[in-house]
């Protein structure tokens, strides 16, 4: 199968197993949509040089898939923002593996989950520092925001290190909206949803508005 490279700036819907190859240097940003109903999913990203990539990827209800993204040359940089929005009964699983293979490797992996309407989510998330490789960098933040009783998420990021000469942290939180936050907008005279709104976009715009030219995050999710 011949290598399928990406250059430049890109909007990808996933409906099948992908790989794809970027090198010589480049600097892009990608966005990955994974649709409705997307059973066992794969996509597999190597970063073969000195590669600076950032990364959207929007799943939503009922999905499962795996993300894999190999860095492979030296100085790579790699931006990671995965965000889930999860209603009506979904059930859905993500796997995530990045792996530093090259030196001096950069990655920041943060993981956003919205849940509703009896929603369940499973997400493993793992950095793995390669023995051959050395002072790399790296953090991975799994985060979920559940907003009914019957919803669910199990999160579990793994840091798995193999060489000493690295920098790493990971974080994971899960939970309801404070009341106290909502009380506060509806005291100013916002409806309960609008109060909502609100404060679910001031969890996502961070992860999404360096990608608004490439897609609008508003088109799939209505709160």
């Amino acid at each position: 199968m011949a290598k399928k490279y990406l250059s430049q700036d890109s909007l990808i819907h996933l409906n099948k197993n992908s790989h794809f190859f970027i090198s010589d240097d480049t600097k892009l940003r990608i966005v990955v949509l994974v649709k409705t109903d997307n059973q066992n999913s794969e996509l597999k990203i190597f970063l073969e040089s000195r590669v600076d990539l950032e990364l959207l990827i929007i799943t939503q209800e009922n999905f499962h898939i795996n993300v894999s993204i190999n860095m492979i040359g030296d100085h790579s940089r790699l931006l990671v923002n995965n965000l889930g929005l999860l209603k009506r009964n979904s059930s859905s699983s993500k796997n995530i593996i990045i792996r530093h293979r090259g030196f001096y490797n950069y990655s920041r992996i943060e993981s956003f989950n919205l849940l509703d309407e009896k929603s369940s989510l499973e997400e493993y998330a793992n950095v793995i520092i390669e023995k051959k490789t050395a002072f790399s960098d790296t953090y991975l933040k799994q985060r979920a925001l559940i907003l009914d009783e019957k919803s669910s998420a199990t999160l579990m990021p793994t840091l798995e290190i193999n060489n000493s000469e690295t920098k790493a942290g990971h974080g994971c939180v899960q939970g309801y909206f404070n009341p106290e936050l909502i009380f506060y907008l509806m005291s100013r005279g916002l409806s309960k949803d609008h109060a909502q709104k609100i404060l679910i976009d001031s969890y996502i715009n961070p992860l999404v508005s360096n990608f608004s030219d490439i897609y609008l995050w508003e088109k799939l999710y209505n709160v």
